[in-house]
Formats: C-alpha cells, structure tokens, sequence
C-alpha cells in the first residue's frame, strides 16, 4: 500500500492494477479486471488477448454474463473511489455476440466498457463499436463519481433491473424478453 500510495498520491501519477482488493481504494484510481470474475473469464484471456470468439463459452454466458447470478456488490460499495472495468484479456468485444450484453451491464453498473481491435477489425465494425461505446460510456460519464446508492431487481424471473445512483441518475436494463422494456432496453432517468 505505501508504494500505491507513493505512485498515486505522491508522485500524482494514475494508478491501478489488475483485480482490485478494498485495501487499495485509497491508493488507485481503477482496477482492471473488476467485471470481469476470474473463475469464469474466457480460457487464456490473458495470453491469447486478440483472439476473437464467435460464442460465449458456457461459464463466461451463465456465470460472468448471467444476470440471474450477479450482483454489483463492488459497486455499491466503491463505485464513486475506483473505476472498474472489464479484464483487458476479456473486454468488450472479445465475443462481438454479447457485446451489446456487456453493454447493458456497463450501464447498470455504471462501468466504462474495453476494446481491442486491429485496423481490419475496426474497419469491419467501426458502427458496432460506435453504437456500443455511445450506450455503455454515457452513464460511466454521468455517474463516474457518484456512488451507487441501490440496486433493484424488478421482476421475478430477474430480467430487469434498476441502479440507483447518488446524483439522481437511475437505470433500467431488461436482459430478458419481457414487455416492461424491450429486450435488450435500457434507459436513464434523472
């Protein structure tokens, strides 16, 4: 925590790491690897970083992807300390079929998304990647230092959801096909 500390708050320089613990809050500024659970990250994210997949492997869909199991603990608690983002080895578009899945939880948590891409990737995908970037980045700028102050599940079968953020923001995803939201719906509300 001292060398953190003196990278962070001495030397003023940005500061993070991989997979963040609450003893380092104080000292950094994102940790990398936060939405992304390790037990259920793609095999070799970290080592075959620019292989793209074409389907979710089941613990990354059911597990990491499952809004049926998560809860956005680390946010309500630290959202307004520390950026939280995906596993750079596991980022937004490492499955292009849940890019927009990933979006929705950006925005839920209030999470900036991760990309990687080559040229020949980006020029095939530039308005995917446009699209998503203006869904999941608009409420990681709206409540990139409020805190996350309630979470909602508003349906039975936990297809849709609210976060409640401390400047008034509130947002709604539906992960499922349900009538209260288009599937894949999202809004913002102050």
């Amino acid at each position: 925590m001292r060398l953190l500390d003196l990278v962070s708050n001495k030397d003023n320089l940005v500061t993070g790491s991989e997979t963040g613990h609450d003893a380092a809050v104080p000292f950094v500024h994102y940790f990398e690897g936060m939405m992304s659970l390790a037990p259920f990250r793609v095999p070799d994210a970290g080592r075959n970083m620019q292989r793209i997949l074409d389907t979710a492997p089941d613990p990354v869909r059911r597990f990491q992807l499952g809004w049926k199991y998560r809860v956005p603990l680390w946010e309500l608690v630290y959202h307004d300390c520390v950026v939280a983002y995906w596993y750079w080895g596991d980022y937004s578009n490492k499955i292009p079929s849940v890019l927009r899945l990933r979006d929705l939880f950006n925005a839920l948590y209030g999470t900036p998304p991760v990309y990687m891409f080559d040229a020949a990737f980006w020029k095939s995908n530039r308005e995917r990647f446009a699209a998503s970037y203006r869904h999941a980045a608009a409420t990681a700028q709206a409540t990139a230092y409020a805190a996350m102050v309630d979470f909602q599940v508003l349906t039975a079968d936990r297809d849709v959801q609210r976060s409640l953020f401390s400047n008034g923001l509130q947002v709604t995803v539906n992960f499922g096909n349900g009538t209260i939201l288009p599937p894949g719906g999202c809004i913002l509300r102050n």
